[in-house]
């Protein structure tokens, strides 16, 4: 390498123990996010009406939409619970069959593709 090239920013952080830890839990975090934004809006719900049903605040609701909250298992479970789905589809890297279907079904509602009989 020659003093002109540019530095990877990110080299040796492969052995860095720390660094991958800390990858892990922010993907982790992120991927909670993204489903549980997947799953509510599949659902029609919103943050408010999600938190309504868990018995805390809209904010609370965003924080974990963001990434921002360390989410106990405790709270996936309910999550799941109340989005419809098992707590490892909330925590899995591919898109889950039931959350395809769901949008599926979201999208033909949306649509009038599909009525209910009562």
């Amino acid at each position: 390498m020659t003093s002109n090239e540019p530095r990877d920013p990110l080299a040796g952080l492969e052995d860095d123990v720390g660094f991958q830890v800390a990858f892990l839990e922010e993907d982790l975090l992120n991927r909670v996010a993204f489903r549980v934004l997947q799953y509510r809006k599949a659902g029609g719900l919103s943050q408010a009406g999600l938190a309504e049903m868990m018995q805390t605040q809209q904010p609370a609701i965003a924080r974990i939409e963001a990434g921002e909250a360390n989410v106990t298992l405790r709270t996936v479970a309910q999550l799941a619970f109340f989005l419809g789905c098992e707590p490892e589809e909330l925590v899995c890297e591919s898109e889950p069959a039931s959350l395809q279907a769901r949008w599926r079904r979201h999208d033909e509602t949306r649509c009038g593709l599909v009525t209910s009989h009562s």
